[in-house]
């Protein structure tokens, strides 16, 4: 696509694009086991905990790299992911506080 507009993007490494891949497989397979095999609190918690790390660290090498270099692709990113990710996280603690009788 980027050719359509005279720009070269060059192509990609291939240890890039697989440790890309196996960084995601990694974590879908984290999110399946801890979410619906085991579902435990704290299996559950460190999945999100996980995703959440990537999450922020994708947008750390985003900026860093240059790849995002304007607010909007930082917003684009909280909006996404980050902020999705946090609210699970809020969510799960207030629920676990509810059935365990706490506040």
């Amino acid at each position: 696509m980027m050719n359509a507009f005279g720009v070269d993007i060059g192509t990609p490494s291939r240890f890039i694009m697989l440790n890309s891949a196996a960084r995601y497989v990694a974590i879908a397979i984290a999110m399946v086991v801890g979410i619906w095999i085991f579902g435990t609190f704290s299996s559950i918690m460190t999945a999100l905990i996980v995703r959440l790390t990537m999450d922020i660290l994708d947008l750390y090498a985003g900026l860093a790299s240059g790849l995002i270099d304007s607010s909007t692709g930082v917003v684009q990113s909280c909006i996404m992911f980050i902020l999705p990710n946090l609210v699970a996280i809020v969510t799960l603690i207030r629920i676990k506080a509810r059935f365990s009788g706490g506040k």
